[in-house]
């Protein structure tokens, strides 16, 4: 039967007499994997960090906007129904006058129209003043729910960011020496290990 010589793994498992040393290699690669992990999701969520932002702006812009069309369409409205309620003043102080029938029956025209436009405008007025408000409306709901995902990526960030630089100031060990001594049969089995768990990283990410 033939000799397995010493150093060669068995069955897959750690070459006998180092299983601390391959118990220690495997944690260094698992850490290595863990940062590996960190660093990926770091990077997504810094993309959509920045996406969120950019969509917050948009909206930003957007409520300004909105506001200042509705400053601006209340002061035009306001400033046509002081005119018609001044219309509407002097056309009563003329009735209140000695007028012919024929001027009079023009200035009760002329002040049923006159309090006609008055009531459309204030309709006009309110219908708008509703619209503004539901979009306004709609708009702080949207940027509640951005800000909240935004809160969400922050703490993903933050947690992230505070794990590398620990893992950064731990320093990289021993792990390139330990592989550089290691035999060649060794490093395939720690090699097959590792691009195992490789995989399996990238299908989570799928």
């Amino acid at each position: 039967y033939p000799q397995e010589s010493p150093g060669n793994s068995s069955a897959g498992g750690p070459p006998s007499g180092t299983s601390g040393r391959w118990q220690r290699l495997e944690q260094q690669l698992d850490e290595h994997i863990r940062i590996l992990e960190a660093s990926q999701g770091l990077e997504e969520d810094l993309r959509k960090q920045a996406a969120l932002v950019k969509k917050r702006e948009q909206y930003l812009s957007y409520r300004q906007k909105i506001a200042a069309r509705d400053a601006g369409e209340q002061k035009e409205i306001t400033e046509r129904l002081a005119q018609l309620e001044s219309e509407l003043t002097r056309a009563e102080r003329e009735l209140a006058t000695d007028q012919e029938p024929e001027a009079k029956s023009r200035t009760e025209q002329r002040k049923l129209a006159l309090k006609e436009e008055h009531g459309e405008v204030q309709r006009t007025f309110q219908k708008k003043r509703q619209d503004s408000q539901s979009i306004l409306q709609d708009i702080e709901e949207r940027l509640e729910g951005l800000q909240d995902e935004l809160d969400f990526r922050e703490a993903r960030i933050s947690k992230a960011q505070q794990q590398l630089v620990s893992t950064a100031d731990n320093g990289p060990g021993s792990l390139d020496a330990e592989l550089a001594a290691m035999p060649a049969e060794d490093g395939k089995e720690l090699l097959r290990r590792y691009c195992e768990k490789l995989v399996k990283l990238r299908q989570r990410e799928k």
